[in-house]
């Protein structure tokens, strides 16, 4: 990961990629993160304002792992709720 984030091109980073995102977003972020303080959280709504945040009570770094019967429905149901199909 640390070769990667070194070899990356000067325009990939977080704030860049979110900015000229036009997809919806979620973010599922667990309060108990260690390796990505939630405090970070208020950055990215600073760099995609549109974004949808949802913290995890009690949840880590991975959330999904930890508590699946938490964590998928809140996407599942974030997904049904989507007014348009997303395009890749």
């Amino acid at each position: 990961m640390s070769i990667a984030m070194a070899l990356r091109p000067r325009g990939a980073t977080a704030a860049a990629l979110l900015e000229r995102m036009a997809q919806p977003l979620l973010v599922l972020w667990g309060r108990k993160d260690q390796l990505v303080p939630v405090a970070m959280a208020d950055r990215l709504v600073r760099h995609k304002p549109d974004l949808e945040l949802q913290l995890l009570d009690g949840l880590g770094h991975c959330p999904h792992d930890e508590a699946p019967q938490h964590f998928n429905p809140r996407l599942l149901g974030w997904l049904e709720n989507l007014s348009s199909p997303v395009s890749t």
